[in-house]
This record gives C-alpha cells, structure tokens and sequence, in this order.
C-alpha cells in the first residue's frame, strides 16, 4: 500500500514537471519565432536617407545546399563508434541589407536569413534525423566576383532517435528530441551571373539540450560542402549599398538594468525529475559605439535540486535556501543588430557554499529588444535565451526578461 502511494505521488510530479517542460518549450520556440521575424521584417528605418533607402528595398535570395561531415567524438564518455558520414541539406531564404537601417552600415551590410536544415546522421539507428530552423546573420568581406561570408546561426532542432534506456541505450550523447541547434560557417561566394552564386562552406554544426535532459554530450559536425543561391531581381552588389551619415554618441552614461530568468535543469540519472533554477541579474551597461555595449554586474541563482538534497540529507542544519544559492560578479560584451544583440559573458562566483563546479562560469546569449537600440537606449524592454557553462559542461538554458531604466 505505501510502495503504490508513492509510485503515485512519483508519477504525479513527473507528470507536473513534463507539463512545465512543455510550456517552456512552448515559450522558447515563440522567443525563437519572434527572433525570426525580427530578423526578417527589419522594421524601424533610421530617419537618415530612410527616403532614399526606401527606393532601393533590400533584395532577397533563396539558397540550397548540402554538406557531409561525420560526427565527433569529443569526449571519453561518448559511447557511439561513428562508422558513417552525416548529410546536411538546408534550405535558405535570405535577406541582403542595403543601409535601411543604421547597424546595417557598421556591420559592411551583412544579410539576413532563416534556414530549414535536414540532417541525416551517420549511423542512423542510434542518432537518426534531425530537422531544424534557424534565425541566421551573415558577416561579409566583398571583392569583384568574390565574397567571403561569416555565418552564425543559432535556433531549435528535433532529433528522431534521442537517448532511450530501453531502446537507445548507446546513444547518451543527445537525450531529448528537441534540442539547441548552432550553425558557425564560412563560406567563399563566387558570383556566376547577376543573379546565380555558387558557395562553397566550411561548417560546423551543434546539437545539444543545455542539460534539460541528460546525458547531453552534445552531437558536433563539422563539415563542407556546396550551395547555390538565386536572386530573382539580382544579388546585392556594392552600387546598391547605402552609406549613411553615422550619428555621434555624445553621452555614454552607465545604465541601470534588471533581468529575471528561469531555466529547467535534470539531476541525477536519466528519466528523474526536473527542477527549475531562478536566476535575477543587477547590471551597467554602457554604450561603447553605436552598436556594441559592455556589462558589468552581479547575478544571484537559486537551484532547486540543490535545496532538496540539502533538504533530504540534512546536509545543513539551517539556512537551506540560502546554501541553494549562488552568486557572481561577471563582465560582458554585447554586440547589437538593430532589435537583436548577441551577449558574451564570464563571472567568477563569490558565493558558492554547495556543490561547486568551477571558479568561473561563462554565458553566451541572444536578445530581442522592443525598440531599436540605435534610436533608444534607455526605458527599453528586452527578452532573451542564454547558455551558461562550466568549462565545456553546459549548467542550464535559460529564458529570460529584463529591462533598461
């Protein structure tokens, strides 16, 4: 009688915690969509040669391509031998900038995209398929018939053939079907005709959870391949560039931000419970261009997993919650594109009285802003998504809301 109490009680609260999984879910794939369509609508033009700007619209391209590269085993506890080459086929809509908006100029007027990517993976009955969407932007060095382009991608994926006890038990490399999905590229362009362009790439590919799920190792490709692309009305060229006049930063004050975040982490075993980590940020930020920012400032977590092993072990005899928390002073650099901004961090941690993991921690993220940085800088509100790491090991995913005063 109490063994099936408790087996109901274990399953209620699973039941809750995949409840709350799905929502987070839910609200990461609306963050990932917003993202995307902030990328691709490119509102809110700079008064600066909006007119001008406004006669020559942005063109669009569409690309295809294909990649192979095998699976790497990146550490001594992948279990998998990797016998087979992977393919990945993608498929890309993309936007060329051409000086509407401000940050266009700074970046040497980089383009825009979403892509849809198919991936085969080599030995197949452990890893399976994957398919994935993802918001892009495209770094660039133009020469005549040449271009050199500089592509980070960063969206949402789904695997086929995660991690099962049962049924997959060899592959603890990626547990759970919707994954992280990163794509770092380069690429040299050569212009065919005015509106064909052949690519070839170098790329590497990432697959991973941010311990939602464990185990996560993470599936890495790296890879080459072709891709051709086709502009309707013709590929950008520089006489479609419009420079503009940049507008000076004569105050660069500190600014005062606040940020509060969640993140869902598994401890233990595969198949045990979620626990959820609460994180809130205290930071400066202060202009340094137009279109980059650094951080300084203090971030406090509270881990819900830790509170219970505590709880359970008596570990302590007082102050459970307290010792469930960490904190750090961190530092970062953030690059922005308009309403979107990439954010690099690295903290050390100046309390950490239960289970450390390292010193240090490093965060990287993406963040939508509600009005473009250029024009505001203040009274702003931002969401974002971020993965924070101990070395190589990922700590959570976090989704996050802040704000600018």
């Amino acid at each position: 009688m109490v063994k099936t109490v408790y087996y109901n009680i274990l399953m209620n609260r699973r039941t809750i915690w995949f409840g709350k999984m799905r929502k987070a879910c839910q609200l990461l794939f609306l963050l990932t969509f917003l993202l995307c369509g902030t990328v691709l609508n490119g509102i809110a033009q700079t008064t600066t040669n909006r007119e001008i700007a406004m006669e020559r619209p942005s063109l669009w391209s569409y690309e295809g391509g294909i990649k192979t590269g095998k699976i790497f085993k990146h550490r001594d506890e992948f279990l998998p031998d990797i016998t087979e080459r992977s393919f990945l086929y993608e498929l890309n809509l993309v936007k060329s900038t051409n000086g509407q908006q401000l940050w266009n100029q700074y970046y040497a007027y980089p383009e825009l995209g979403i892509s849809f990517l198919y991936g085969q993976f080599g030995d197949r009955e452990i890893f399976g398929r994957a398919y994935g969407i993802i918001p892009s932007i495209r770094l660039m060095q133009r020469y005549s018939k040449l271009k050199i382009h500089y592509h980070l991608g960063i969206g949402l994926s789904y695997v086929s053939r995660p991690f099962n006890a049962v049924t997959n038990p060899i592959n603890n490399v990626v547990s759970s079907k919707f994954n992280n999905l990163t794509m770092l590229q380069l690429a040299l362009a050569y212009q065919l005709s005015k509106q064909w362009q052949l690519l070839g790439t170098l790329s590497f590919t990432h697959y991973s959870n941010a311990k939602v799920q464990i185990p996560n190792l993470g599936i890495n490709i790296p890879a080459f391949g072709l891709n051709l692309r086709y502009s309707p009305k013709g590929i950008a060229q520089k006489s479609d560039l419009i420079p503009q006049e940049k507008p000076r930063l004569e105050k660069r004050p500190w600014k005062f931000n606040l940020k509060i975040g969640h993140a869902f982490v598994e401890d233990g075993k595969y198949g045990g419970p979620r626990y959820s980590v609460f994180i809130g940020n205290a930071f400066l930020t202060k202009r340094i261009s137009l279109v980059s920012q650094i951080q300084a400032g203090i971030e406090a977590n509270y881990y819900e997993f830790i509170y219970h092993f505590i709880h359970n072990q008596v570990a302590f005899a007082d102050k459970e919650r307290l010792r469930s928390s960490k904190v750090a002073a961190y530092g970062g650099y953030e690059v922005l594109f308009g309403r979107i901004s990439g954010v690099a961090q690295i903290g050390v941690y100046l309390y950490d009285p239960f289970l450390e993991k390292a010193f240090f921690y490093t965060k990287i993220g993406l963040q939508a802003y509600l009005h473009p940085t250029y024009q505001r800088q203040r009274k702003q509100w931002f969401v974002g998504v971020y993965l924070k790491t101990h070395y190589a090991t990922a700590d959570y995913a976090e989704m996050a809301i802040g704000y600018t005063f």
